[in-house]
C-alpha cells in the first residue's frame, strides 16, 4: 500500500510539474511579439524563475514547431545574447486559440448552476 501511495504522490507531483511547464510556455507565447524580435537576455530577465537551460529548451522546441522564429545576429562577440526571437503567424494563431480556450475554461468554472 505504501508503494502505491508513493506512486500516486509522485504522479501528482509530475502532473503539477507538467501543468507549471505548460503555463510557463503559455506565458512565453504571451510575452513574445509577432512584430518585433526580443533578445534572449530580455526573455531570460522576464522569466528568471525558469532555469536558463529549461527556457532555452522551450524556445528551441517552439522554433522547431515553427511557432517562434529565431534570429541569430552576428556581431563582435558571439553568444546567446545575440539571439532574438519573435512569434510567427502560426504562433499567433496558437496563442489566440490557447487564450480563447483558457477564457472558456474560466467562464465555465465560474458558472453557477
Amino acid at each position: 500500500m505504501l508503494s502505491y501511495e508513493l506512486k500516486k504522490t509522485n504522479s501528482k507531483r509530475m502532473s503539477i510539474k507538467v501543468i507549471r511547464g505548460s503555463l510557463d510556455t503559455i506565458a512565453l507565447l504571451l510575452f513574445l511579439s509577432p512584430d518585433t524580435y526580443i533578445t534572449s537576455s530580455l526573455i531570460r530577465e522576464r522569466f528568471r524563475e525558469i532555469k536558463p537551460g529549461t527556457l532555452r529548451k522551450k524556445l528551441e522546441t517552439l522554433v522547431r514547431q515553427e511557432v517562434v522564429e529565431k534570429l541569430k545576429k552576428t556581431g563582435d562577440r558571439a553568444g546567446d545574447d545575440r539571439t532574438e526571437y519573435k512569434l510567427t503567424a502560426k504562433g499567433e494563431k496558437i496563442r489566440a486559440g490557447l487564450v480563447a480556450y483558457a477564457l472558456r475554461i474560466l467562464k465555465d468554472e465560474n458558472r453557477v448552476d
